[in-house]
């Protein structure tokens, strides 16, 4: 249901996988997946303005759209229609989505941020 969800709405299901370039300048975001004569891509991030480091965290957060955008759908709809039970199940989903984007687990991520 989740990739027929998304291609209705024409985003172009998950996972996006990322790939480094190796010249320091661009990251592909799902190499391959876009249909076309050669296969697109779905994004590129370019770091010529910024920190390699930080390109790469974006290209997370962009490779984790399909996830992200299907776990919000799931919990407005659990909260629309008080289905308690699918919006806990969803909850526990969320810190797997969130390791993805950070490349830090919860744990190290939930004591990093209370010390702030």
């Amino acid at each position: 249901m989740t990739d027929k969800l998304l291609a209705k709405l024409g985003i172009t299901p998950g996972p996006w996988p990322i790939t480094d370039t190796g010249d320091y300048k661009r990251i592909i975001i799902g190499k391959g997946l876009v249909e076309g004569p050669n296969g697109y891509e779905v994004a590129e991030v370019y770091s010529d303005d910024c920190p390699h480091e930080i390109a790469e965290a974006n290209a997370r957060v962009v490779a984790t759209a399909p996830e992200m955008f299907l776990w919000i759908y799931g919990m407005v709809k659990c909260a629309k229609s008080n289905d308690m039970v699918k919006a806990a199940k969803l909850l526990d989903l969320a810190p797997e989505i969130i390791e993805k984007i950070t490349e830090v687990s919860w744990e190290e991520l939930t004591e990093l941020l209370d010390e702030q």
